[in-house]
């Protein structure tokens, strides 16, 4: 993870002919599940409480989209929930409301955290770059002295103490995938990277309940790579046993950068009844919007496999066709909360499994 920080000079122009260093920062960078996330970070010369604010930076939109405020530091009663905005393309404006005049949060001389922005990762092989803009009062904000009344309007000559992140995404992945291996009681895992920069290792994790998760071993990275990269792994020691019916086991991959920063992948899941046979998997279950349906069983030779969704009068909801054995993401979000049948049907075998919807 390459990261890239300015450090310049950014002049508080007081009223009364007061001055004070205030300074815009970006700090602890983080990628998970297709979201990534950075800290807004204030601090100054001295102390000071904040006021009406109005921060604008800049960041890739081929990479990155939908910004959100994920936390904020800054709440009711002294501010009004603070929003974001996106005035253009690539742009966006974090705005900072008081709820009574001279109040305000203590800002840290050396650094408070005033909020979490969140975007959507449209493209982890591009490099994200963040910019707070300054062009003769873009950036701008209101800010009390501890001592006086005093009101300091922030603004200034040059770029001062706005400092900027470059932040390499890394790996991306192109595809995952987990199926019955042809040895007995074994697990393929495959998967490939379209691109990869600074990348280190994958870690392997499986799961019985999707909460607790074992790693089970590593593969190293390319590392540095612009072409697609195809890896593998084999689950050869599954707990299986006698005592249950069947087992269903998740897997997910944890794709670590060289600098320790990571990022999980999608859960794939298998199951498996006693007779070793891999099954078919709708989870979670219960499910609100989305399900994810898995049919281990599926053989490519024979076709794709139909899957239809009933009510329990017997009435077809929805149909979806299964081409592939992996993780397949299912919308039911306008369906009624209830109890559905999913039936999954390739060359004459049926797979049923019951399903409960909830709002």
């Amino acid at each position: 993870m390459k990261k890239l920080l300015y450090i310049i000079a950014f002049t508080l122009i007081a009223f009364q002919g007061f001055s004070q260093t205030f300074c815009l920062s970006y700090d602890n960078p983080s990628l998970s599940g297709g979201m990534f996330s950075v800290d807004v970070v204030m601090s100054g010369s001295a102390d000071y409480e904040l006021g009406s604010s109005n921060l604008v930076f800049s960041f890739n939109d081929g990479a990155l989209s939908s910004p959100t405020i994920s936390s904020a530091l800054l709440a009711p009663p002294f501010y009004q929930n603070p929003s974001i905005t996106n005035p253009s393309p690539g742009v966006a404006s974090i705005n900072i409301e008081l709820g009574f005049e001279n109040l305000g949060e203590t800002i840290s001389a050396s650094g408070t955290t005033i909020a979490t922005i969140t975007f959507n990762v449209d493209d982890s092989a591009m490099t994200s770059d963040y910019s707070w803009l300054y062009n003769g009062g873009t950036t701008q904000t209101v800010v009390f002295l501890h001592d006086e009344a005093t009101q300091i309007f922030a603004t200034g000559l040059d770029d001062g103490c706005l400092m900027p992140l470059n932040q390499v995404l890394p790996i991306r992945l192109r595809n995952f995938s987990a199926t019955k291996g042809r040895e007995l009681n074994t697990v393929d895992l495959n998967w490939a990277s379209s691109t990869e920069v600074n990348g280190s290792h994958f870690e392997i994790e499986r799961s019985q309940d999707l909460e607790n998760w074992n790693t089970l071993g590593e593969v190293d990275a390319i590392g540095e790579s612009t072409t697609a990269q195809e890896y593998n792994f084999i689950d050869d020691n599954l707990p299986l046993n006698s005592r249950s019916n069947h087992k269903i086991f998740y897997y997910r991959l944890r794709m670590v950068d060289k600098d320790g920063t990571y990022e999980y992948s999608e859960v794939r899941s298998v199951r498996f009844d006693l007779d070793g046979k891999a099954d078919f998997l709708v989870y979670p279950n219960p499910a609100i919007d989305e399900v994810y349906v898995n049919l281990s069983g599926i053989t490519p030779e024979s076709g794709p496999a139909t899957m239809n969704i009933l009510s329990l009068d017997g009435q077809l909801v929805k149909r979806v066709v299964l081409e592939t054995s992996d993780d397949i993401a299912v919308d039911i979000s306008q369906m009624p909360s209830g109890v559905y049948y999913f039936m999954a049907t390739q060359s004459g075998e049926t797979f049923t499994q019951k399903v409960i919807k909830v709002d």
